[in-house]
């Protein structure tokens, strides 16, 4: 079937779709989606907004907490909170990602500091020591993280989360 971005009923999407995603969206037999694809039929002014709600990628997973939702281009998570932008989880997912990699650092620089104890005197030992002890102290810990999830555990089960 012939793709398309863009179709005069369904709307303009970043990428091609077919008559086979409408149907599979919508839940109606192909012969259904075909009609409306050819504008043989009008469909359904749910079924337009069910398809371009989904290829915009705007429908919220089963996984996520039933009390979010968006609205106004923000993720509303009524949890008292300012609302959630998009740039918010785009900055959270950098954050996210950097500490992994500082994780993966830290275990590196662990190691190279392990093997130069090995070759140092004892007299020169001791800075070297304190570093690797902070080091140790840097890769277990795990403070704030576990204040947050803390301080929001009750709010989020009182909202069904």
């Amino acid at each position: 079937m012939t793709r398309t971005t863009r179709h005069p009923v369904f709307g303009a999407f970043q990428f091609p779709f077919t008559v086979e995603d409408v149907a599979a969206i919508c839940e109606v037999s192909l012969r259904t989606a075909e009609r409306w694809w050819n504008l043989d039929a009008q469909p359904p002014r749910a079924a337009i907004k069910l398809v371009q709600i989904t290829l915009r990628g705007r429908v919220m997973p089963d996984s996520w907490p039933h009390c979010w939702r968006f609205g106004d281009d923000r993720l509303i998570t009524n949890l008292g909170a300012d609302s959630v932008r998009w740039q918010d989880i785009e900055t959270y997912d950098w954050v996210k990602k950097s500490w992994y990699e500082a994780m993966r650092l830290i275990v590196q620089t662990e190691a190279r500091v392990e093997s130069l104890l090995r070759k140092l005197p004892e007299d020169a030992r001791a800075e070297l020591t304190g570093h690797r002890a902070r080091l140790e102290e840097l890769r277990t810990q795990d403070r704030i993280a576990e204040r947050w999830r803390l301080a929001h555990r009750e709010t989020h089960r009182q909202h069904g989360c």
